[in-house]
């Protein structure tokens, strides 16, 4: 499985508050910045202005070079995002239970490790850019993992803002590209939490289609109405990424019913009085993008015996 912010802004806190999305995640450590001397109310605005106009990396950018100390960059993620406030919720719980061979993460929080915890009674390994050369032996031992592809807020030195340090991931780290190439060839891939201006998603679904585009063998999960039909179309024929979509609501439920099937020991998938195999469900959503949870009346989803990432 690999999460976007849409997943950790399931969680919440005793108040009610939800971690920000990216926009508001900048818009947060922007004003975090400026509250706290690191940065002038004319420059502020200006970054505003770049957060407006959907230039997330290059506010990345200028918020990261704000920071004369990474531990101060450490500091104002972890107040931002709420880290010592919001608790797990139904979304996480449930992505826990599902037995995925991995999880690969842009988020900075560390939810989906609480969650793990809580579910599987024992802690997740993380792994980050620097450790990344242990990755594919523990995917080779089928050991579950979490990759934390931009760095975590309990790791100063790991964590990757701006622009600068996406381009170097994507484009100039033999090993990290090797390693997502590795895995997002031999896997199948579920997208949960991400929408169409995430800044991350492009480049990560540039690499899937770069590794393994032909195969049609990989999934997101997205709101209703998230990608017009013909986006769908395009992410489906060009990247092989299937979009399903769930009914909006503003508690995500038919993101949390859908996840907790996946969770639910293995059975099969049934609508009305016919029953589907995964395999027989991919060619119905081949053919007709984006695929309507919802109209599926879903009883139970089975991936014949195969571990999922």
């Amino acid at each position: 499985m690999v999460a976007g912010a849409g997943l950790s802004a399931q969680a919440c806190s005793t108040d009610g508050s939800h971690p920000p999305l990216w926009a508001g995640l900048l818009k947060g450590m922007v004003e975090w910045c400026v509250h706290y001397g690191f940065g002038e109310a004319t420059h502020a605005q200006q970054i505003d202005a770049l957060i407006e106009a959907n230039y997330l990396l290059d506010a990345g950018q200028e918020i990261e070079e704000l920071f004369r100390e990474k531990s101060l960059e450490q500091q104002c993620l972890r107040e931002v995002l709420k880290c010592n406030e919001v608790m797990v919720r139904d979304a996480h719980s449930c992505i826990a239970r599902i037995p995925f061979r991995a999880y690969l993460t842009t988020n900075y929080d560390n939810l989906i490790e609480t969650a793990y915890s809580q579910v599987a009674g024992r802690s997740i390994t993380r792994f980050y850019e620097r450790s990344i050369d242990s990755v594919l032996e523990e995917y080779r031992e089928a050991r579950t993992f979490i990759l934390k592809l931009h760095g975590d807020v309990d790791d100063a030195a790991s964590i990757i803002l701006g622009d600068r340090g996406y381009e170097r991931l994507l484009h100039s780290g033999a090993k990290y590209r090797d390693c997502l190439h590795t895995l997002f060839s031999m896997s199948s891939i579920l997208f949960v939490g991400f929408g169409g201006t995430d800044p991350d998603l492009d480049g990560l679904l540039s690499k899937v289609a770069a590794f393994d585009g032909r195969r049609r063998r990989h999934w997101m999960v997205v709101q209703e109405g998230k990608f017009p039909a013909l986006k769908a179309k395009r992410l489906l024929n060009d990247k092989g990424v299937r979009v399903i979509e769930y009914p909006a609501d503003k508690t995500h439920s038919g993101l949390i019913e859908f996840l907790g099937i996946l969770g639910t020991p293995p059975g099969v998938l049934r609508k009305q009085d016919d029953v589907l195999s995964m395999e027989e469900l991919s060619r119905q959503v081949a053919t007709e993008p984006p695929y309507l949870i919802s109209e599926q009346k879903v009883d139970d989803v089975r991936f014949d015996d195969k571990r999922k990432e």
